[in-house]
């Protein structure tokens, strides 16, 4: 997946009735993301989340039965608690720098032999003897709102004054690491990356496959969940649905070897989404001619000549027996969901 496009997605969704992020500093914010190595996924769950208040019921994303709101995003998703006029992006990505900044500010306030300006600044990176001569304009953004790089400044005070990882941070061995992922891609290249998304469907099918094939209702139901693993990241962030994975699946019922026909089918999915500027019939074309190293990548895994990927393998396993992922299981007609 490409991060960038994921972030620049998810900042400049026009379906949210709140704007997320100020148009002209979205390279900026996607950059902070990117080096605070922010959970996609929990991002948007809070933000949902906090947009409506703390009213969200139900997961959109990847149909658990409880969303992955993060602590410090659902106490603030209570008005009384919601700082105004601070952007969505920071209270969904930094809800915990958020918190500790409003604790601060109590705490100095409380002190009454101190002015808590000076400290607030300092917290922003700006000295007192700077913020006199600062313009209005070097401060906040069109949308009157604090730009983005004091942010950063707010939360690398944050980090480094704490020593604690950000709330909604990436941890390692996440299956929700799109960083990691992103680089694997980039160190193998861009041909290598269609026999990757092959390689993990592939062993997501294999793992189904040897423990978990009593429970599936037929062949195509099995090779759906083994794509819906595989594109998890995808479902998360709502760019490809379940019943869509469903449907690539039934389109290969009958062929020969429907996990080709169906890895090649999602592959063709996920690079309309991360490289629209090649356009559908471009990608399918370079798709259908990497087909053959497709099918050997594949072949190698269920033949038992390749290794299965640990992590790849570890999620597919977790998928089936973690009780968060019932919901999921049970629309992709798994039994004893």
């Amino acid at each position: 997946m490409s991060v960038d496009s994921a972030w620049r997605g998810i900042l400049s969704n026009a379906d949210l009735p709140t704007r997320v992020a100020n148009v002209d500093e979205i390279d900026e914010i996607i950059e902070i993301m990117r080096h605070r190595r922010i959970d996609a996924k929990v991002f948007t769950e809070n933000l949902l989340s906090i947009e409506a208040k703390g009213g969200l019921t139900y997961d959109p994303f990847i149909q658990r039965e409880q969303p992955e709101v993060s602590p410090s995003a659902r106490y603030l998703s209570s008005p009384a608690y919601l700082p105004l006029n601070t952007p969505f992006w920071v209270l969904a990505a930094f809800p915990d720098v958020i918190v500790w900044l409003q604790e601060t500010q109590l705490k100095t306030l409380a002190d009454s032999r101190k002015s808590d300006a000076p400290e607030m600044l300092h917290l922003y990176g700006i000295d007192a003897g700077r913020a006199e001569t600062m313009t209005e304009e070097a401060f906040l953004n069109s949308d009157r709102q604090i730009r983005a790089k004091w942010y950063s400044s707010l939360i690398e005070s944050y980090v480094s004054g704490t020593g604690k990882q950000l709330e909604v941070s990436i941890g390692p061995g996440s299956p929700n690491d799109m960083y990691a992922s992103e680089a694997l891609i980039n160190t193998l290249g861009a041909e290598d990356a269609y026999g990757l998304i092959a390689m993990n469907t592939a062993t997501c099918y294999a793992v189904l496959k040897t423990g978990y094939a009593n429970r599936f209702r037929d062949e195509m139901s099995l090779i759906a969940t083994a794509g819906a693993i595989d594109a998890a990241a995808y479902i998360g962030l709502r760019q490809i649905t379940v019943r869509e994975i469903q449907e690539m699946s039934a389109k290969c019922s009958g062929s020969s070897f429907p996990l080709l026909e169906f890895v090649l089918l999602l592959e063709m999915r996920i690079f309309e989404i991360d490289a629209p500027e090649y356009g559908a019939n471009q990608i399918r074309s370079s798709i259908r001619q990497q087909s053959g190293e497709i099918e050997k990548v594949i072949r190698s895994i269920m033949e038992g000549r390749s290794a299965h990927n640990p992590a790849v393998a570890a999620a597919a396993d977790q998928f089936m027996k973690d009780w968060r992922n019932r919901k999921i299981r049970k629309q992709l007609g798994i039994a004893n969901g």
